[in-house]
């Protein structure tokens, strides 16, 4: 069973939270944010990051919410040598979850029409609020291509916040030919990608993987 552990909590973030899981005085009666850096592998290639990808599709975002997930792998506590010292105490991490309506798949079992959710790590629950420095802005009013991991019990992750999330533009198949795909603006989300994704290179995934 594949579980996230990609992230990583600054060493300021270890404090703030150990102070709010310290008996009484977490009363969270003020305001806490913490900042969050991920530990994610980077990718060379557009093949490369397709590759590792299970699912690539384009889609636009319907809906929006923040949960508290538990996206640790445990070990099992009986074991001194994997978790000594025993049971280890469980913090969750906030994230906002995404649905995504499917307009077209190029990798994986979804189809146009389905819808599924990934999750990115960040947001607002209560007086505590996450803020990853890798995040990037998602807006309803675009179109955009994910490539993601999905999971059986839990929803799907890009496979990093910098290089697996383009924004997509493609021309109203009302107003031109279905086939002058080239026409689509298509350009990172992640102003720090050093990866570019082409309508050619997408029209390449569609045809290795579908």
């Amino acid at each position: 069973m594949r579980k996230l552990r990609f992230f990583i909590i600054s060493a300021a973030a270890l404090l703030m939270l150990t102070a709010c899981a310290a008996g009484n005085q977490a009363s969270h009666e003020e305001p806490v944010t913490v900042v969050v850096s991920e530990d994610f592998p980077h990718y060379t290639s557009i093949n490369g990051l397709s590759d590792k990808a299970d699912t690539v599709i384009s889609g636009k975002i319907v809906d929006t919410r923040v949960e508290e997930i538990d996206d640790m792998i445990h070990t099992d506590s009986a074991d001194e040598e994997l978790n000594p010292g025993g049971e280890l105490y469980v913090e969750k991490n906030i994230y906002t979850i995404y649905t995504i309506a499917v307009e077209e798949s190029f990798k994986g079992n979804y189809k146009p029409g389905d819808k599924l959710e990934f999750k990115e790590l960040g947001g607002q629950i209560g007086d505590i609020t996450f803020v990853s420095e890798d995040a990037v802005s998602i807006s309803s009013d675009h179109q955009y291509v994910f490539f993601l991991a999905t999971y059986a019990d839990s929803p799907a992750s890009l496979l990093n916040p910098v290089q697996s999330l383009y924004i997509y533009d493609p021309v109203d198949k009302d107003e031109a030919d279905p086939k002058l795909m080239e026409q689509a603006v298509l350009k990172s989300a992640s102003p720090d990608n050093d990866l570019t994704l082409s309508v050619e290179a997408l029209l390449e995934i569609k045809d290795k993987f579908n």
